[in-house]
């Protein structure tokens, strides 16, 4: 099963409508519930922050749900010539959530996310970048 078919049978299954911001093609969901806004950076984040699930290839849909800690899937973007799936799961990695990344076989589920213990290895992360900039700064 391709991911928009999957993404389709999980929000079926929830009784969600989809938005989709971006290009999506045709999917088998009726079309009253679905939305393709025009947004903008303003109506991105407010998308992004309300959210019920995050379904998305792009890094930055990634780093604002990781953000505004809503559950997400992070997946392959396979349609263009060069892979670029190494800066998702290169923050993945480090935040020990590299099963939010997949491939293949897309069993989206609502599976919770420990945001206590992901936003405290993030505040260590920006606490240790801001102490090499000081440092850095000084020399």
């Amino acid at each position: 099963m391709d991911v928009k078919n999957a993404i389709c049978q999980y929000a079926k299954k929830k009784g969600l409508d989809i938005v989709v911001l971006g290009k999506l093609g045709d999917i088998d969901y009726p079309t009253n519930r679905i939305y393709q806004p025009t947004a903008g950076p303003g109506e991105f984040l407010t998308i992004t922050s309300n959210a019920y699930m995050i379904i998305t290839d792009s890094y930055h849909g990634m780093l604002f749900a990781i953000n505004y800690h809503r559950n997400f899937w992070s997946v392959e973007r396979a349609y263009t010539q060069f892979d670029q799936s190494s800066r998702q799961q290169t923050v993945l990695s480090r935040l020990g959530m590299e099963n939010r990344y997949v491939k293949s076989n897309y069993n989206f589920t609502d599976d919770d996310i420990d945001y206590n213990a992901i936003q405290a290895k993030i505040d260590a992360f920006v606490a240790y970048s801001m102490e090499y900039l000081r440092t850095s700064l000084e020399k």
